[in-house]
């Protein structure tokens, strides 16, 4: 009775082991081919961005020095693929680009996509036969869909930023606010300090801009950072910097604005209005852009932001202070890169900053916004033209 009960065990545990036995003996023989046919797979799709490429081997990228765009990298004969992950009209654009030996491009194409149409059309081509040193934004100039343009085109740079470090160069790959706030702190001799840019009331001829700190101020002159402290040039600096550079930081202690009433007839989206002593006018005021005037997606709040003008009706500096607007479209109006293009212009000008296209309600509202300014600055200042 036993000796039935255990037979069928063993039989069975017999047939498993054979199997078992037989299936290793098929993947020996079989592994290699699939896993030979899954590289030929992978090395065709490489080989689309990286013409005749053979031999594909990847690279790591975790602790190789490349850009954080770049997510898998691969090294073929002739040159090398690198695929970065960026984020255009929508998160997760995935891009490939293909780089010769030599650094030139081969070619380039997306795998992942939540873009418009437009990027599924053959934009890759246009960046074919350039390398590190011939590239330029003006390839993609024209009607085109500027997030997603604009993507592609940093997803490419990356590309060929990895080449180079791929390769034993150096890239400096800080972003311009990184830039920005190791040259103040080299022009003041501190470290890891931080800087903000100040909203001026005043100018001095040759200063682009001043930046604040707890530890002092640095004047941008031309391409010159010339660093103050308790009223002292830090540093070495010509003579006419020097008193630039004092100009701005004596400008900057002394800065008393007085709120003023609204005058009547200013647009109501005019919040506070403030005047200095030298004739320069401070508006604080709101902005009706896709958060307010949008379909159902808005977020009903309104764009802040201030506008300071000079005695001659000139803006000298534009700042936005607050807004809700859509992710990575609406948004660009919190960039300095959009809302610094209105410095320098009057109430003749302004209109040369034109709107982002995909950003049309965001940007035309901050239009809006600026001629109001204009507006209420000329009915403080007595006049009543509209």
């Amino acid at each position: 009775m036993l000796k039935a009960k255990i037979m069928p065990t063993v039989v069975l545990g017999s047939i498993c082991l054979v199997v078992a036995l037989l299936l290793s003996v098929v993947n020996m023989f079989t592994g290699p081919i699939i896993a030979k046919a899954q590289a030929e797979k992978a090395n065709a799709a490489l080989a689309v961005v990286l013409p005749g490429g053979t031999n594909f081997t990847e690279i790591p990228v975790e602790g190789a020095g490349f850009p954080e765009s770049v997510t898998a990298a691969y090294k073929a004969d002739n040159g090398y693929v690198f695929q970065m992950t960026v984020t255009g009209y929508k998160p997760g654009l995935v891009i490939m680009c293909g780089i010769d030996n030599n650094g030139t491009i081969t070619g380039a194409d997306f795998i992942a996509s939540q873009e418009t149409l437009y990027a599924e059309v053959g934009l890759g081509a246009k960046f074919v036969g350039y390398d590190k040193s011939t590239i330029t934004t003006d390839i993609i100039a024209g009607p085109t869909a500027k997030l997603t343009t604009q993507a592609y085109y940093s997803a490419i740079e990356a590309a060929l930023n990895a080449f180079i470090i791929a390769n034993g160069g150096s890239v400096d790959l800080r972003d311009p606010a990184q830039i920005l706030q190791d040259n103040c702190n080299a022009a003041l001799g501190t470290e890891g300090v931080t800087f903000e840019k100040w909203f001026a009331t005043a100018s001095v001829e040759g200063v682009s801009a001043l930046y604040i700190s707890d530890k002092g101020a640095v004047a941008v002159i031309g391409e010159t950072f010339v660093g103050v402290a308790d009223g002292n040039v830090v540093g070495d600096a010509g003579e006419a910097e020097k008193t630039a550079a004092l100009a701005i930081y004596d400008a900057y202690k002394s800065e008393k604005l007085t709120e003023a009433a609204k005058p009547e007839g200013a647009h109501k989206n005019v919040d506070k209005i403030y005047t200095a002593e030298n004739g320069t006018v401070v508006i604080e005021m709101k902005a009706a852009g896709y958060g307010i005037n949008g379909d159902w997606h808005t977020s009903g709040e309104y764009i802040t932001l201030k506008v300071a003008i000079d005695g001659e009706g000139k803006i000298i500096s534009t700042l936005t202070t607050y807004e809700n607007e859509s992710d990575n479209i609406g948004d660009v109006v919190a960039k300095p890169d959009y809302y610094e293009q209105f410095n320098g212009k009057t109430d003749a000008t302004y209109t040369e900053v034109e709107n982002v296209a995909g950003a049309t309600y965001s940007t035309d509202g901050y239009r809006k916004a600026i001629k109001q300014a204009f507006e209420a600055y000329k009915l403080l200042k007595g006049g009543n033209e509209q």
